[in-house]
């Protein structure tokens, strides 16, 4: 035990330093990011339906799925620092004008461009990450930047479940704000890095890049499968800031549990995280992002069968510990099957997913409870045995003009147009 705390207090102390800038600077950001985890509960409080909020929420999503390609082509042309500044900034003052709204078209613009501004910041971010930080540390940095963003995420959610009883202008207000302060820091401390050489944007650059990028993805089963798993369980994830609050409300408990519960997310992340990636760092990184999706399905399809708050505090303790395992593990694996030249785009791409749960999530999820009730959480539940399938799926050993790895044998294979079919063997995993 104290080898392991040694290995890991060494591996926290040596991450660059731009790389804790990120960190501390998720933690301020986070601790501010009350309006759209609360935004379903506070479109119910001014008098919209619940299919209402689910477009609200469905246009952020919108927003979120554009500024996937933006953000991760801008972080390879103008650059990493430049592309944050520019997502802080505009998603400062897009949450502010999202508090002046009172009609629903207003509301659903401006709840897009909120949308379109922070979904520049993860490519850009975590392409960062992979730029500065070294392969054998990576799982550990992200971990590093969830605890940051998660341990915000709880403080925020706690005293957010507590403002909506008071002035709802407070939220907005708080949230414009650590964004904005956010982005002084990033612009004060957060160097420019002369090894990613910044280039002009332009629209035919962008189309041209992406083209190229879709090429090579399309080239790496690895990383399709990676983004295929992903999809579902994010479809999954993402109920539990547009369907979970609101559930909450028709089962007549507090509103005020739904900001506990976040909270309570956001404690055992803070806690137990790092500790968690650590000791999972030895074991094949296929079986750890399949546990983690099957326990995340298990705790949000038990969100049906909840009637009290000892119930609801069990089902997010499952679904957390799923997303422990999960996550940071998912975004190690895809840094390293990036290539350097085009990770900001890879990690657009990777982003997409969470644009198109953004989207899909509050439609289906509000719809199916506003319909059906507590089926869209027994739908949960079949998604995270689907995302379990997916990523533990064999890959095929004969697939032209392909990079293959296969989970079974952990051997990279490569077959080229006009080549003979040659083995080469790697472990990828």
């Amino acid at each position: 035990m104290r080898k392991f705390l040694s290995d890991l207090i060494q591996d926290l102390s040596s991450l660059p330093k731009a790389s804790v800038v990120i960190i501390v600077g998720n933690f301020i950001n986070r601790l501010g990011h009350f309006v759209m985890p609360f935004l379903a509960l506070y479109l119910s409080r001014k008098g919209y339906s619940f299919t209402d909020s689910g477009l609200a929420l469905a246009t952020h999503g919108a927003g979120l799925l554009i500024a996937a390609f933006l953000g991760g082509y801008f972080a390879d042309s103008i650059g990493r620092k430049n592309t944050i500044l520019i997502s802080l900034i505009g998603n400062g003052v897009s949450i502010l004008a999202l508090g002046c709204m009172d009609h629903l078209s207003g509301i659903l613009i401006c709840s897009g461009l909120v949308g379109l501004t922070s979904g520049m910041y993860p490519p850009a971010a975590n392409a960062l990450i992979a730029d500065l930080v070294p392969e054998s540390q990576r799982s550990t940095a992200y971990a590093s930047v969830r605890l940051a963003v998660n341990a915000g995420f709880a403080c925020g959610a706690a005293m957010a479940g507590f403002l909506m009883k008071g002035p709802l202008w407070v939220l907005f207000v708080g949230d414009a704000l650590t964004s904005l302060v956010y982005a002084v820091i990033v612009a004060a401390l957060l160097p420019s890095l002369g090894a990613h050489r910044q280039t002009s944007a332009s629209i035919f650059k962008l189309v041209y890049d992406w083209k190229i990028t879709f090429v090579d993805v399309a080239r790496n089963p690895a990383y399709l499968r990676l983004l295929f798993s992903l999809l579902p369980i994010i479809l999954v994830f993402m109920q539990i800031f547009s369907t979970l609050g609101v559930s909450i409300k028709k089962m007549g408990l507090d509103e005020s549990y739904f900001g506990l519960l976040l909270a309570f997310n956001g404690g055992l992340i803070i806690t137990l995280e790092i500790i968690i990636t650590r000791l999972v760092k030895p074991i094949r990184k296929l079986w750890v992002m399949a546990l983690g999706f099957l326990l995340i399905g298990a705790g949000a399809a038990g969100f049906a069968w909840s009637e009290t708050m000892s119930h609801l505090l069990l089902c997010i303790g499952i679904l957390t510990f799923g997303e422990m395992l999960a996550f940071p593990t998912a975004m190690a694996y895809s840094a390293k099957l990036a290539p350097e030249k085009m990770r900001g785009r890879y990690m657009g791409l990777g982003t997409v997913n969470w644009s198109i749960g953004s989207l899909v999530a509050p439609l289906v999820g509000l719809w199916l409870l506003e319909t059906f009730g507590s089926v869209s959480w027994v739908a949960c539940g079949v998604l995270g045995i689907i995302a379990a399938t997916v990523i533990l799926w064999p890959l095929p050993f004969a697939y032209p003009y392909s990079k293959i790895q296969s989970p079974l044998f952990s051997n990279f294979i490569r077959f080229t147009p006009g080549e003979k079919r040659s083995f080469r063997f790697r472990c990828v995993s």
